[in-house]
């Protein structure tokens, strides 16, 4: 493998890692773990209050579930880098 692939392999690991998909998933998998473990040690007078539904635990799930999707759709569609040849301009800039 030469630097050129490696420059470029290292650049894809740092745009998958400061995609949006990964930060919003991993903040949805941290709070969804910390609800769980609330839902789960719930009591019975707080779960009585809720209409008899833990909500902890049903929505720490849900939170869960949701940081995976996120993780899940950040890797089936990675992030894309510009090819070599492209350079970043902005638009409104005359040479």
């Amino acid at each position: 493998m030469s630097d050129h692939d490696t420059d470029r392999a290292r650049l894809l690991t740092l745009a998958k890692l400061f995609d949006l998909r990964t930060f919003i998933g991993s903040l949805f998998c941290i709070f969804g773990v910390a609800v769980t473990i609330a839902g789960i040690t719930a009591s019975d007078e707080a779960i009585a209050r809720a209409s008899d539904l833990n909500v902890s635990l049903y929505s720490g799930l849900a939170m869960i579930v949701t940081g995976i999707g996120f993780i899940c759709w950040m890797l089936a569609q990675p992030p894309i880098l510009p090819a070599e040849d492209t350079t970043m301009e902005r638009p409104d800039e005359h040479h």
